[in-house]
């Protein structure tokens, strides 16, 4: 049979490879600190990875890209469409049952890309007039090079030939208006005093707003439709009236809402090199 060994050199070799893992413990600890040292301390894995988001990036004005140049080029008046243009409607089958241009095709923007070099005036549920330009940068993406959109769509088009639709048409929503108001683009007809203090806060650039092809009308209470309604006729050519009908608060609540969603849209999400989750 084989010798025993004696329970002391069994106590030895255990030992020895306690001390020799705890000495590879102290030199990878050692070897880790000198590697963040270097790198900084932003380079630690535990911090970065707990930090939140980036540092606040201010508000940037509006770059005209060329694409949004050249969209300019491509709206029309509702007042200028022929009468045997092709015009196709791409909104949703049931607002197009609800309302729209006569002689219109109800039809995707992905239908169109069998047009070619086919001419055609199209819209959609937009009314300012950056949502007709997004629309002539959307027609350039799909290759559509002959496609106008009618600057205004239907609140435009009812104002000159359908005023009793005229003023469904013309009604912006919550987010519409904000935007509208924050683009400092347009003429603002306030038909209430309440509204004055908050229009002072983000208006800035009256030259701009003078040589507008909107004019938005600002409206605390229904009781006031009669005066809007008389704003919602135009001429061809003329400025398109849109309105909005809610008290200051409300309006500076959702103007304080749409730039906070702007803001956390420039700063994004946060970024670190040792975190994938950011």
């Amino acid at each position: 049979m084989p010798r025993k060994k004696p329970d002391f050199e069994n106590r030895d070799l255990i030992s020895i490879a306690r001390w020799s893992l705890m000495l590879a413990v102290v030199v990878a600890s050692y070897a880790f600190a000198q590697v963040d040292s270097q790198a900084g301390p932003s380079s630690s894995a535990l911090p970065t990875c707990m930090v939140g988001a980036a540092p606040v990036v201010p508000l940037a004005a509006p770059v005209l890209t060329s694409d949004s140049t050249k969209a300019k080029g491509c709206l029309v008046d509702a007042g200028a469409i022929g009468k045997e243009a092709k015009i196709v409607d791409l909104r949703s089958r049931e607002e197009y049952a609800t309302f729209h241009i006569p002689g219109a095709d109800n039809q995707p923007m992905t239908a169109l890309m069998n047009y070619g070099s086919k001419k055609a005036v199209i819209y959609d549920s937009g009314k300012l007039q950056q949502d007709a330009q997004l629309l002539c940068e959307r027609a350039a993406r799909y290759g559509l090079k002959q496609v106008q959109v009618v600057d205004g769509g239907l609140a435009a088009w009812s104002q000159l030939y359908a005023p009793a639709h005229a003023l469904e048409a013309s009604r912006l929503n919550d987010a519409e208006v904000s935007s509208a108001l924050l683009a400092n683009e347009s003429q603002v007809l306030s038909l209430s005093a309440e509204f004055g203090a908050m229009l002072k806060s983000i208006q800035s650039s009256p030259a701009a707003r003078g040589a507008s092809r909107r004019l938005i009308i600002l409206a605390s209470s229904p009781a006031q439709l009669p005066q809007v309604q008389k704003q919602l006729t135009r001429k061809p050519g003329g400025r398109t009236a849109l309105y909005w009908i809610g008290d200051a608060a409300r309006l500076q609540t959702l103007i304080s809402n749409h730039v906070a969603q702007d803001q956390k849209r420039l700063e994004g999400r946060g970024h670190s090199s040792t975190c994938s989750s950011l």
